[in-house]
């Protein structure tokens, strides 16, 4: 049974990481994607195995089956996607940029732990 539901938000290398991470938690699945390019959409989508695509944030918020949004854009930008994502019901994770793999282990794990508690 998947407790998360992800919605990853840009497609640059930070993406590729949260993937990563995302796909080492059992009780999670990224189900849908979003960036401001539609070719690095289309990539990722086919790299990843995403059936959801989306370019803009208002349509994907329309997907109800998202439960948390994990925010992959310049910092400059996860104030506003956060914000959209909370008014609109959604659980928000963004990063500053500065994790390493060992913090994206513990990442995984706490997401585990939330889960199953």
């Amino acid at each position: 049974m998947v407790d998360i539901n992800v919605a990853i938000i840009g497609c640059d290398n930070v993406a590729n990481n949260h993937f990563v991470a995302w796909r080492r938690i059992p009780y999670a699945k990224v189900v849908a994607i979003r960036d401001t390019n539609k070719k690095a959409v289309e990539r990722v989508a086919l790299d990843w195995k995403i059936s959801r695509r989306f370019t803009s944030v208002s349509e994907m918020s329309e997907l109800k089956e998202i439960t948390l949004w994990d925010i992959c854009t310049p910092i400059q930008t996860h104030k506003f996607i956060a914000n959209l994502a909370m008014k609109k019901g959604f659980d928000v994770h963004a990063c500053n940029g500065l994790w390493n793999h060992t913090q994206s282990f513990l990442f995984s794990t706490f997401c585990q732990k939330v889960c199953h508690h």
